[in-house]
């Protein structure tokens, strides 16, 4: 998983490792930084490919995150 407008880990670098497994899913998400895993979607993905290799993108949290406003806070 990576985060579309993420400025530490860009998404080339994640893209640049998915040569070396066999079985995945590259899944960005297209507003969100560096905190893929904070995001309740990206926790939820995560621990269904995890406990059944579930595609992600045929799960509609996915579809919630494509389309989240972009919020910027300190």
């Amino acid at each position: 998983m990576a985060g579309g407008y993420d400025p530490i880990t860009p998404v080339y670098y994640s893209q640049s490792i998915r040569q070396y497994f066999s079985n995945h899913y590259y899944v960005v998400f297209p507003r969100t930084g560096h905190g893929v895993s904070d995001n309740r979607c990206g926790q939820h993905l995560a621990k269904e490919f995890l406990n059944t290799l579930a595609n992600p993108y045929d799960d509609p949290c996915y579809e919630k995150v494509k389309n989240q406003k972009i919020v910027f806070e300190r």
